[in-house]
């Protein structure tokens, strides 16, 4: 090794070692809170809406979603955001209309350890269209809301529905996130299509159930569905627990399909490389299981 090389290994190790203590003294003085690395500066605004609305409309790219129920019968909505990034909230043909302004693509460079939010408190129970356009955001709706149609598309980010009905269809579309859903009633189809995440369905019902995912666990309990549940996954678990469909499909590619139904089925199992057992049952709507490699275990509750 020579001489020029070896010079340049210790200053590279003695600007390693200067960076790191820099580093250490910086998080020691800010009690180790990254928040206050952030070089955002960030503001709390709120909006409130004094005309009325019958659809919910958003479109965000990376604040936090949260829907609950107002306490005083108004509309208000808050957000935790960035300085440069104001959000406006208005009502648009009957809509209320929740936007980000468009950032520069220089204003995207910085560091941040922050979160944006948007709560959004509703005075009413009963709303039409409810849609959601994000690219990373978590979405929750933790309250008693009915809604006619539901839409959320989002490329990164959790998706959290609890004690909610919707009178129509239920769409949720998510590249890599987790979807949680408990206490749900849809007279329509429900359909979650996404590419990286678990999925766990809890005390629901609709009419149709489509999931089309591609690494990640799938988990049901308490669903019925009424009609048709189709369901084709690739890589990951399906567990069914005390759920029922007049007729079932299960495609997965890799992982195991293991549960319980409440009613008989006609069992048509397949798996390439896994041990298959299911119910010797001869009435029922039609269950078809097939698997490439993994193991297949259903019993009737």
């Amino acid at each position: 090794m020579g001489k020029s090389i070896k010079k340049l290994l210790i200053l590279a190790t003695s600007l390693l070692i200067l960076g790191s203590i820099t580093f250490v003294g910086v998080m020691i003085m800010n009690k180790w809170d990254f928040k206050k690395l952030s070089t955002y500066k960030y503001q709390e605004k709120s909006y409130e809406i004094s005309q009325d609305f019958s659809s919910i409309l958003v479109k965000d790219n990376t604040a936090n979603i949260v829907f609950a129920k107002s306490t005083d019968d108004k509309c208000r909505v808050d957000c935790f955001e960035k300085e440069i990034s104001n959000h406006t909230a208005e009502v648009i043909d009957d809509t209320l209309t929740i936007q980000a302004e468009k950032l520069k693509w220089y204003q995207h460079i910085g560091i941040d350890f922050n979160q944006e939010i948007i709560t959004v408190y509703l005075p009413k129970d009963v709303y039409d269209a409810f849609i959601v356009n994000s690219t990373t955001s978590d979405v929750k709706i933790l309250d008693d809301f009915t809604f006619t149609n539901v839409n959320i598309d989002i490329t990164t980010g959790d998706v959290c529905i609890s004690n909610v009905d919707v009178n129509g269809n239920l769409d949720i579309h998510i590249t890599t996130g987790d979807i949680i859903v408990t206490n749900l009633d849809v007279t329509g189809n429900f359909n979650i299509n996404t590419t990286t995440g678990d999925v766990n369905v809890s005390n629901a019902t609709c009419k149709n159930f489509t999931f089309i995912g591609s690494t990640g666990d799938v988990c049901l309990n308490n669903f019925i569905v009424e009609e048709k549940l189709n369901l084709k996954n690739t890589t990951g678990d399906v567990t069914f627990n005390k759920c029922d469909a007049g007729e079932i499909y299960v495609k997965t590619t890799t992982g195991d399909v293991n549960g319980s139904l409440l009613t008989e089925k006609v069992f048509v199992v397949s798996s390439t490389t896994g041990s298959k057992n299911v119910p010797n049952t001869t009435t029922g709507g039609k269950c078809e299981i097939v698997v490439t490699t993994g193991d297949i275990n259903i019993t009737i509750d």
